[in-house]
């Protein structure tokens, strides 16, 4: 449950919504198959899906066949592999809204991919192939006729080094082409590290995009910042920064968050925790059209979260 405190027509609204209400179910079948279903209880049940997915209050429905470690076989609808932070599961998130590189992942969409994992000690790949995602802020491209496929490429490298507890790094490039007459093909590149140094988490994460929508010349690019200091085992304050470019209009936005998680249960921080943050917004806030949620107004956010 979030509270957000917005500005309206010059006076501060306060408001009540739900991120999600989800349910998941995961199942291991054999040594080597498994499987995934969630829905989202928050999203209305269409009769005509967005192209190239499921109906909306299907997040994931996927089965999984594993070779080895270093070859995984999905079949279904789920993320495509692109994005850091897009891909972290909703209840591992450090602040409570998507940030503004929402608009240029690919999200999810029904198709197939090969994964391999602890190649060489740490190594990581992902190779997928996707109807074209109609949930994706900018890969959608409207109408039955829309993008005939897409694809994303990961590599990635999990493992600590250099004293660190953590440390995390990848790189993706996706492209979605288009059928329709006048449309240009998306593509988009991602290149992101994170690194955990005993009570210190960092990140930061690059996005870029171009032809979004299929539009020649809609091109974006954001960045993120972010740090986070564990003060307590149940308290963790948080910073993070982003900053967006639109070049359709050649403005820039930056959002900043502060704020603190409480954990309930120090030994499971996903488990139930209690965010609350507060966001400033900077930048040319005039005529930017390029972000998934309010950052043109300061505002607070207070999110209770509980998994199980």
């Amino acid at each position: 449950m979030t509270l957000q405190d917005f500005k309206s027509d010059g006076e501060d609204t306060p408001a009540f919504g739900a991120g999600g209400i989800r349910i998941g179910f995961k199942g291991q079948h054999t040594k080597e198959i498994a499987s995934k279903l969630q829905v989202d209880f928050n999203r209305e049940h269409q009769k005509d899906p967005k192209e190239g997915t499921l109906p909306e209050i299907i997040k994931d429905m996927v089965i999984y066949y594993k070779f080895r470690d270093e070859a995984t076989v999905a079949m279904g609808q789920f993320k495509s592999p692109f994005g850091m932070d897009f891909n972290a599961a909703g209840t591992k998130l450090d602040i409570p809204v998507s940030g503004p590189e929402k608009r240029l992942v690919f999200e999810r969409a029904l198709g197939a991919m090969l994964s391999g994992q602890k190649i060489a000690g740490g190594f990581g790949y992902d190779l997928g192939v996707f109807n074209p995602s109609g949930r994706g802020i900018g890969t959608k491209n409207g109408g039955k006729k829309g993008m005939d496929q897409m694809w994303v490429a990961r590599l990635s490298f999990d493992r600590p080094i250099l004293g660190m507890d953590q440390f995390h790094a990848e790189t993706s490039y996706g492209s979605s082409s288009s059928s329709v007459a006048g449309k240009e093909d998306i593509t988009a590149v991602d290149a992101a590290i994170k690194a955990v140094i005993a009570a210190l988490t960092l990140k930061f994460e690059y996005l870029a995009a171009s032809d979004l929508n299929g539009t020649k010349g809609v091109d974006e690019q954001v960045w993120y910042a972010h740090m986070a200091y564990l003060v307590h085992p149940m308290l963790e304050g948080v910073v993070r920064h982003y900053q967006s470019t639109e070049d359709t209009t050649h403005t820039e936005l930056g959002s900043t968050f502060i704020g603190v998680n409480l954990f309930f249960d120090p030994e499971c921080h996903h488990c139930a925790r209690l965010m609350v943050h507060y966001m400033v917004a900077g930048g040319d806030k005039s005529n930017y059209a390029g972000t998934a949620f309010n950052t043109k107004d300061d505002g607070a956010y207070v999110q209770f979260q509980i998994a199980f």
